[in-house]
């Protein structure tokens, strides 16, 4: 609500631009009985669009918001995270024995390595 209310003079100001938008519409059409003519005697500031009582609609949104509140790239947040590949498991477990070999004595680390694996392969094995 606080976003709403420091942000309602944008609001207001989008929501004026679309109604005289309709406003000026209404002008530019010609009079008549024809499918997309005014009525005789109408006013053209009398605008009958869904947007007239919905002045939150002109809010501000997220730069990479597409408007759809199930986009999975747009709101990928809000989704469960699914399971990590095989490959991907792969790659993250290289990527942290390069970093400890970055930071480790280069003789303990070729230990430290192979022991890692016999452990791994042991409880692949169970």
């Amino acid at each position: 609500m606080k976003r709403w209310h420091q942000e309602l003079t944008v609001i207001r100001r989008e929501w004026k631009k679309h109604w005289v938008f309709h406003v000026e519409m209404n002008r530019s059409r010609s009079v008549g009985y024809r499918v997309g003519q005014r009525q005789p005697g109408s006013d053209p500031n009398d605008v009958d669009c869904p947007c007239d009582n919905q002045v939150g609609r002109f809010r501000k949104r997220d730069a990479h918001d597409c408007g759809r509140p199930g986009c999975f790239l747009c709101h990928g947040d809000k989704f469960p995270r699914r399971r990590l590949t095989i490959g991907e498991q792969l790659a993250e477990t290289e990527f942290k024995e390069q970093l400890e070999e970055l930071w480790e004595d280069p003789t303990d680390a070729a230990l430290r390595r192979i022991e890692k694996r016999i452990r791994e392969l042991q409880r692949e094995a169970l």
